[in-house]
């Protein structure tokens, strides 16, 4: 049967009472009794006073071997008293210090509980009144919106497609989607040629191939009056039937170029004489407009190089500077100019741009086809 490991066995207590001071005293004094009784047995020569000093001092050593043991007992009794005392009283403090743990414990888990669950109301609370986090888009969507509202139409929609030819020539192709805030009969377009003829004229664009047709919506659209002055095409779009508030409304409007708008081939000299050294199709907003798209696709065989986006000002009248550039806007375009090779082997340029700001220009500009320059790949 296995024993305890706190209950000591019989001889080792034995082995430490022996060692324990109480019965070295003990030892000490029976041994100086000892030595009493031999040094009268020696000293003393009368027997009978011998015999009565060695009796007193038996009973002296009785007497003191009595006390002695008694007292040591009592000591030893009081030492294990002790001991219980501590152990009880230790485990005691042990059971309460126990107990005191557990009940801080339990309380300050509750009062975690209840802070974390008063932070989350408070955070609710505090998300409930704070306004809520800034959209960009939408701000610059409510911000569309607003002004086509108060301008009474907005293009939802522009499609912006120019495709020139190997002459130089190009058609041009817009596909416009506009929202009405307003009662529309008639809505003016216009197309600027800025770049003058080689002769120094303005350019004239052949309205007879100019062409308007119906978009999704299948609203019929027409051409009504048509204007062209110093470089600058103007025609009114006719809608039948009107288009009232709330309706949308979508058309194509096709333009023919004329042939060396654009630099093809061109020799050095020739490209030397023209009014800006780069090739550009540029779009001026003059509505609302929530997404504008300006492709150009060049001929099979010319992949277009040093090319770019640029965002300018429009002028008031040409006694203004004629490029002022709008940095903070070219910023937010940059790396959305993306060069495509289609099926056919031709290039296209594509910058789409997102709520373009009316009164600017979004450009697309590349270095001209110089004749017998080396082709790019």
């Amino acid at each position: 049967m296995p024993q305890d490991p706190r209950v000591k066995p019989p001889l080792e207590i034995m082995s430490q009472k022996l060692q324990s001071p109480a019965y070295r005293l003990l030892s000490a004094i029976l041994q100086l009794l000892s030595v009493g009784i031999a040094i009268i047995a020696v000293y003393v020569p009368n027997p009978t006073t011998r015999s009565q000093l060695q009796s007193w001092y038996v009973i002296a050593i009785v007497i003191l071997t009595v006390v002695a043991t008694t007292v040591f007992n009592v000591a030893w009794i009081a030492q294990v008293v002790w001991r219980k005392l501590s152990d009880s009283a230790q485990k005691r403090i042990d059971e309460v210090q126990k107990a005191v743990t557990d009940h801080v414990d339990t309380k300050t888990a509750d009062l975690e509980s209840k802070l974390k669950g008063y932070a989350e109301k408070l955070q609710d609370e505090m998300e409930k009144r704070l306004p809520p986090p800034r959209d960009q888009t939408t701000e610059w969507e409510n911000a569309y919106k607003f002004s086509a509202k108060r301008y009474g139409l907005g293009y939802d929609e522009m499609l912006i497609f120019v495709s020139i030819d190997k002459d130089g020539g190009a058609t041009c192709l817009r596909h416009i989607t506009v929202k009405a805030y307003t009662t529309l009969e008639k809505l003016d377009q216009s197309l600027l040629i800025p770049e003058k003829d080689p002769e120094g004229k303005p350019r004239v664009i052949d309205i007879d191939d100019l062409k308007v047709e119906k978009g999704r919506t299948g609203r019929e659209v027409s051409l009504g009056a048509i204007h062209q002055l110093d470089g600058q095409l103007i025609v009114e779009i006719v809608f039948t039937p009107t288009v009232y508030k709330d309706q949308i409304v979508d058309f194509r409007l096709t333009e023919p170029l004329p042939a060396r708008l654009f630099a093809i081939d061109m020799t050095h000299e020739e490209i030397e004489k023209r009014e800006t050294r780069l090739d550009y199709v540029g779009w001026h907003i003059d509505r609302p407009t929530s997404s504008l798209q300006i492709t150009v696709r060049f001929p099979v065989g010319h992949r277009p190089s040093g090319y770019g986006h640029e965002v300018r000002y429009a002028r008031i009248f040409k006694g203004i500077e004629k490029i002022r550039r709008q940095p903070d806007e070219e910023n937010r375009l940059a790396g959305r100019l993306k060069l495509t090779k289609l099926d056919d082997g031709a290039y296209e340029l594509v910058l789409p741009v997102d709520y373009p700001m009316v009164g600017l220009i979004y450009m697309i500009g590349w270095k001209p086809f110089e004749k017998n320059a080396p082709p790019t790949v």
